[in-house]
């Protein structure tokens, strides 16, 4: 576990990676652009992260976020998962990605591609899954995630980067702001399971077209909000395939926008609600934008599939764009 893989670009900007979990450990700014902060929550020691509960940085799979019951069914059959909140089960389940060592498949000074192998029945899921991963970080000042799968028989597949950001490089992102594109997310019940709606996001408190202020979303009373203690939601941006801008995030005290875009259908967006007590960090010391499939798809016939057939290949691009802005000119436009 101590291997860490550095990747840098010519601003000074240097993302460490881990091969246990894929896991981004930090995203180190240089001074070139702006100031010379790490903008990735993640643990000094590579050795921590086998105890880490809050995926911190993970390449979380099989499937990331909950599938309901921990069941779903294929082609005729009944699949069975590993159950590892409740009844449910999260992020690929208590052994998931998050939890597995990847080969490095080559490097270069900007670039690491890593390999996993997932056997058949791992954590419950049918057939063996073979995952490519390419992290790159280039002259754009862009950190670019393309994950691409392939199985020897049918199964279902969406990872995400669950990388907990704060602009800031220290204490809490309730000053940070956030704007989502998307115009629809999906409500869910009191287990955090989607009731299979999609919404719309006008009228209600998740209308995050212009930027919106996290800590009045922490803070907020609305129902939609006070059963997460603040952001856990997932939106909608539509069918997978089309690349396109996802989310901003904002800090004004460092004049930093980060901005993620996906080919993936969806984003979880989460305030770090509960990280107090699963690390070393706190609750809301950091944002996660988690470009994702739809939670619990393989149950929800109306939503974006993310079956994986024999002999095809998935594939799907995440990235994170950094600059520098004027905070006051964004937040007034």
């Amino acid at each position: 576990m101590s291997d860490v893989v550095k990747i840098r670009n010519a601003y000074g900007d240097c993302v460490s990676i881990l091969p246990y979990g894929a896991t981004l450990q930090s995203w180190e700014l240089g001074t070139a652009m702006g100031p010379d902060i790490n903008i990735l929550l993640g643990h000094p020691e590579p050795a921590s992260y086998a105890l880490d509960r809050a995926y911190l940085g993970a390449l979380v799979g099989r499937y990331s976020n909950r599938i309901a019951n921990g069941r779903f069914s294929l082609g005729g059959r009944e699949i069975t998962l590993n159950r590892n909140e409740g009844m449910h089960h999260l992020h690929g389940g208590e052994e998931g990605f998050h939890r597995r060592h990847w080969n490095i498949a080559g490097t270069t000074d900007s670039s690491v591609d890593l390999r996993l192998v997932s056997p058949a029945a791992d954590q419950g899921y049918p057939g063996e899954l073979v995952i490519d991963a390419h992290y790159e970080l280039d002259e754009s000042r862009t950190l670019t995630i393309r994950w691409q799968a392939t199985t020897d028989a049918d199964t279902v597949v969406g990872l995400t980067s669950h990388g907990y950001f704060n602009l800031a490089g220290q204490g809490d992102i309730l000053d940070h702001h956030l704007q989502v594109t998307a115009a629809h997310y999906t409500p869910v019940n009191s287990d955090m399971i989607p009731t299979g709606e999609i919404r719309t996001v006008a009228g209600t408190p998740l209308d995050l077209s212009r930027f919106t202020r996290l800590g009045d979303l922490v803070a907020s009373q609305a129902p939609e909000l006070r059963q997460c203690s603040g952001l856990d939601h997932n939106f909608a941006h539509g069918g997978p395939g089309r690349f396109k801008e996802q989310a901003r995030l904002l800090c004004p005290a460092t004049d930093l926008l980060l901005t993620a875009s996906s080919t993936l259908p969806g984003l979880q967006c989460y305030t770090g609600n509960h990280l107090q007590g699963l690390g070393t960090h706190g609750s809301y010391e950091g944002v996660c934008l988690e470009p994702q499939y739809y939670p619990d798809s393989p149950n929800q016939p109306r939503f974006p599939s993310p079956l994986l057939r024999a002999g095809e290949t998935m594939q799907h691009t995440i990235s994170y764009r950094i600059e520098q802005v004027d905070s006051v000119q964004l937040l007034c436009s």
